[in-house]
């Protein structure tokens, strides 16, 4: 797990837990007779979110049934494929990378990354937004931090697309997407987990409760999304959201805390479950 509280990308196993979301399926050359039953029982496996993973042994033999239509998207290997064991191991990490049910996992360029996040429920200020994401994560979730355009980009997305009230994930992918739901409206504004640190002059990032980790400092960071004219050193503005400023674009403004006008959605973030992150 990334100890620096950023979004890393899950492409190693260290060890292996009683965690697994996952069907190893070695296959040599399985006749023709056999094929839709087998492509069948896949497609059943597969609806219940079991990812099936197979590797294809080529002996020459024609009428060989397509293994692409038993494997997982991305997960059909040939045995004569480099590093196979490599890419099996990959294979599995991504897998048991996952996210909690309500949970979307944050992915850019087809690759997995270890943060999940979800639309808080009720519009409220920054400061009950922060404790509502510690809750909603079961002590372990934060205010969304946004070290990147990749990343403020996909959040962007996700309020535009998701609503809190319902959603089903099939294969880590989203099958129902309720648009515009009362409490995400245009235009879109939502409390992020960066605030205002006055002893030490700085904004700091939102890190988990139980996090070993210091916050994390805007000034270590490069990626920055301020609106024009903001940040605002008029009153006591210590606290961030981010507001729809255009149809494409989002960008930083500060607030106060816990004013009633500050009232916002919120987007919530937490460590996916894997290896070293077990999720009963």
């Amino acid at each position: 797990m990334d100890k620096s509280g950023g979004d890393i990308q899950f492409n190693y196993c260290y060890k292996v837990k009683a965690i697994t979301h996952e069907l190893v399926w070695l296959d040599i050359a399985m006749r023709m007779n056999g094929g839709p039953h087998l492509i069948g029982l896949a497609d059943e496996i597969r609806y219940f979110g079991i990812h099936i993973i197979v590797v294809g042994f080529k002996k020459g033999r024609s009428g060989a049934i397509d293994l692409t239509k038993i494997a997982s998207e991305g997960s059909y290997f040939k045995n004569s494929t480099p590093n196979l064991a490599g890419e099996l191991q990959h294979s599995l990490c991504k897998v048991n990378c996952f996210c909690k049910e309500r949970w979307v996992q944050y992915e850019h360029e087809n690759e997995k990354y270890g943060s999940c996040l979800r639309i808080g429920g009720f519009k409220m200020d920054w400061e009950n937004a922060r404790d509502a994401c510690i809750h909603l994560g079961g002590g372990k979730g934060h205010l969304a931090t946004v070290l990147d355009k990749p990343k403020h980009d996909f959040v962007s997305v996700f309020i535009d697309f998701l609503s809190p009230l319902f959603f089903l994930l099939k294969e880590n992918t989203i099958s129902v997407m309720i648009k515009n739901d009362s409490r995400t409206m245009q235009p879109y504004k939502y409390h992020i987990g960066l605030s205002y640190n006055e002893s030490k002059r700085d904004y700091f990032w939102e890190q988990p409760k139980d996090s070993v980790s210091e916050k994390i400092s805007l000034k270590d960071t490069d990626f920055r999304k301020w609106d024009k004219g903001f940040p605002s050193l008029y009153g006591d503005r210590k606290c961030v959201f981010a507001a729809q400023t255009s149809d494409l674009e989002h960008g930083w403004q500060n607030e106060v805390c816990n004013s009633w006008s500050a009232r916002g959605d919120y987007i919530c973030q937490m460590n996916a479950c894997d290896t070293d992150n077990y999720c009963p």
